[in-house]
C-alpha cells in the first residue's frame, strides 16, 4: 500500500509573516493609490475649467468684448426663480456650455449639501467654483485693483481691453462651496472670513484665466512676484504692475498653509 502523502499546513508564524507583508504592501501602495486618483480629479476640474473658459470667450464674443457679470440685478421677469433678482455667473455662460455638471469638481464633497442662499434653484449649479470679482471699493484695495467679473452696482464685466495681460488675469478660482456666496471670492481684509477659501488638489489649487487656459498653481504663487487677481496686475488700484498686496499674501499664504 502506497503512503499517502500529508499536505503541511501553513504554521501561525508563517500565516502571521504573510499577514504583515500584505499590511505593508498596502501601507505602500494605498497612498500612491490615492495620489492617482486625486491627480485624475485634479485632471477633470481642470477639464471643467477649459471649457469653461471657452463659454467666457464666447460670451465676451457675443456681449461686446466684456466678461460677464458675477451677477445680475434684473428682476424675476426674466429669471423666474432666483432669489434677489441675482443670476449668477454660471448661468450667463451656461447657453455656451450647456452644461451644470460643469460647475462640480469631482473632488468637493460638497457640492451636494444646501443650495446657495441668494439662488432659489442653486441646487442645479454646482458650487466649486467662484469667479473672481466683486468690485466694491474695499475689496479693490484688499485686491490691488478692479477684478474682472464684478456685480452691475460694482462695475459689472471688465472688458476686455482692460486687461493688461489675459494670461496673468484669474477669472475663475475653486472654493470650497459652502459659504452660500456664489458669485466672487472676498478676502478677510474685506471682512469676510468664510468667502475665501480654495479647493486642495495635492497642495494645489486649479484657476482659469482670462485667456481661457487653466493651471494648477499653489495660492502664493498667485501673488507673489506678480498680482493675478486683477486687471493690472498691480499691487494697488491705478498702480503699476507688481506683487498682491499684503493683505493678500497673508490670505494666500494662509490658504497654502492647510494645504501642505
Amino acid at each position: 500500500m502506497k503512503n499517502l502523502t500529508q499536505k503541511r499546513a501553513f504554521t501561525l508564524i508563517e500565516l502571521l509573516v504573510v499577514i504583515a507583508i500584505i499590511a505593508i504592501l498596502a501601507a505602500i501602495l494605498f497612498p500612491v493609490f490615492a495620489r492617482a486618483r486625486e491627480n485624475a480629479r485634479k485632471t477633470s476640474c481642470l477639464s471643467n475649467m477649459k471649457q469653461m473658459g471657452l463659454g467666457l470667450m464666447q460670451y465676451t464674443q457675443d456681449y461686446d468684448e466684456r466678461f460677464p457679470m458675477s451677477r445680475s440685478d434684473q428682476g424675476p421677469t426674466y429669471f423666474g426663480t432666483f432669489q434677489n433678482n441675482a443670476l449668477p455667473w454660471q448661468m450667463a455662460i451656461q447657453p455656451y456650455v450647456k452644461s451644470y455638471q460643469l460647475f462640480k469638481c469631482p473632488s468637493n464633497s460638497s457640492t451636494g449639501s444646501v443650495s446657495w442662499s441668494n439662488v432659489g434653484n442653486g441646487d442645479l449649479i454646482g458650487r466649486s467654483y467662484k469667479a473672481n470679482g466683486s468690485g466694491d471699493s474695499n475689496y479693490r484695495t484688499a485686491w490691488g485693483g478692479v477684478q474682472p467679473i464684478n456685480s452691475p452696482g460694482n462695475g459689472g464685466g471688465a472688458a476686455l481691453a482692460q486687461i493688461k495681460s489675459a494670461s496673468q488675469l484669474i477669472v475663475v478660482g475653486e472654493d470650497l462651496g459652502g459659504n452660500g456666496d456664489p458669485e466672487y471670492y472676498r478676502p478677510d481684509a474685506a471682512g469676510c472670513a468664510s468667502c475665501f477659501t480654495l479647493q486642495n488638489h495635492l497642495g494645489m489649487t486649479n484657476f482659469l484665466f482670462a485667456d481661457g487656459h487653466a493651471k494648477s498653481l499653489k495660492p502664493l504663487a498667485t501673488g507673489q512676484q506678480l498680482n493675478m487677481w486683477n486687471v493690472d496686475n498691480s499691487t494697488a488700484p491705478g498702480g503699476v504692475e507688481g506683487p498682491a498686496p499684503t493683505s493678500l499674501l497673508n490670505e494666500l499664504a494662509a490658504r497654502q498653509a492647510k494645504m501642505n
